[in-house]
């Protein structure tokens, strides 16, 4: 038996980690966590020297609850500044033996709450792979990049090793994303039935993506391209998918440089996100910048004072320049992460989405 009913979960957000967003899952209501089942991508966290340091710091954000956890992608690292992480990192990438050490890996005390992600860089030792990471009974996850591969053919080679993929959930990722994104159900749909062809007994299949912008000059909100999509596809296939997304983050991280951003705070409702944003410049303080969007904000019909979560608490303590509020791009962040996450995870259903009745904890 899987760990988790995969037929419960009402959201999967695939989590990368990094400092914002996991102070984001931090102040999540512990009801919300739940309710979750994230994917965690492995990576290395700030200034760690081992491994056991990032499944550590998971776990204060998210305890020992069941959750998806992946191998993130290569980062350039100059040889000089390598960490152990890094080179340790390295070695579970390695397809040696069916991937033997990334099986190896969950096999860990720490790891044991881990359900497992398959890597599919190597197609031919991923077989092998899938077959032990499977009979650790946990369940499994498949995640495909379904804007760049046949989702079908990858199902037909996971269910050969799978029981025709029995306790797997396939995340469809379609990454970056914009406004034309709700127009591909058709396309969408049909690989979600080629993977339902090809795997009988697939549990779930979650369909990603991500399409929070780039830039912020003279928007001030945006739809949710991914839920309306996703809203559509639960029509065709009730019961067996899965909303899944970056928790409001984008698909790839902006490349540096240009200063520091102009102060925002942004507030994530059901279907869309509002942007409050200083689009000129000003002699004001980002201090007193911040604080005007936030009052701003709270003034507007966007806010909903019956919201009761840390997220909207950092916008209120903004709005009396409370130190502790949103006064840099990452707090601003992780405040619009932790709202966007519950609004997501209760979607639909009002008296979920205002029952937040805990204790924050400031950080």
């Amino acid at each position: 038996m899987p760990l988790r009913d995969f037929t419960a979960v009402p959201y999967l957000p695939l989590i990368d980690v990094r400092p914002a967003v996991l102070l984001a899952l931090d102040e999540l209501p512990e009801k919300d966590k739940d309710l979750l089942l994230p994917m965690f991508k492995l990576r290395p966290w700030v200034g760690t020297e081992s491994i056991e340091h990032v499944t550590t710091r998971l776990v204060r954000s998210y305890g020992t609850r069941p959750c998806f956890l992946e191998m993130g992608e290569p980062e350039f690292v100059d040889p000089e500044k390598a960490r152990q992480v890094h080179l340790d990192l390295g070695k579970l990438r390695l397809s040696e033996s069916g991937y033997q050490n990334w099986v190896d890996f969950f096999e860990r005390g720490e790891c044991k709450h881990f359900i497992p992600v398959v890597q599919l860089a190597d197609r031919e030792e991923s077989l092998a792979q899938a077959q032990s990471l499977g009979a650790l009974g946990r369940g499994l996850a498949v995640r495909i990049d379904a804007n760049r591969v046949d989702a079908g053919q990858f199902a037909r080679f996971v269910a050969g090793a799978t029981d025709s993929g029995r306790d797997v959930v396939f995340v469809l990722d379609y990454g970056k994303q914009g406004s034309g994104y709700p127009t591909h159900r058709q396309v969408v749909k049909s690989q979600v039935e080629r993977v339902l062809d090809e795997c009988q007994n697939t549990t779930a299949i979650a369909i990603s993506a991500s399409s929070f912008p780039d830039g912020f000059t003279s928007i001030t909100k945006q739809e949710i391209f991914e839920r309306s999509l996703f809203n559509k596809l639960r029509e065709d296939f009730p019961g067996k998918v899965i909303y899944s997304d970056r928790g409001s983050a984008r698909a790839e991280a902006l490349s540096g440089g240009g200063g520091l951003p102009a102060p925002r705070v942004d507030f994530a409702k059901s279907d869309e996100w509002v942007f409050y944003r200083q689009d000129k410049e000003s002699a004001m303080s980002p201090t007193l910048s911040y604080q005007r969007q936030a009052k701003l904000l709270m003034e507007s019909t966007d806010w909903d004072p019956k919201l009761k979560l840390w997220g909207c608490q950092m916008i209120e303590k903004t709005a009396i320049a409370d130190e502790t509020g949103i006064f840099s791009a990452n707090r601003c962040t992780a405040a619009r992460i932790n709202i966007h996450l519950h609004q997501q995870l209760c979607y639909g259903n009002p008296s979920a989405l205002y029952d937040t009745d805990e204790d924050w904890t400031d950080l």
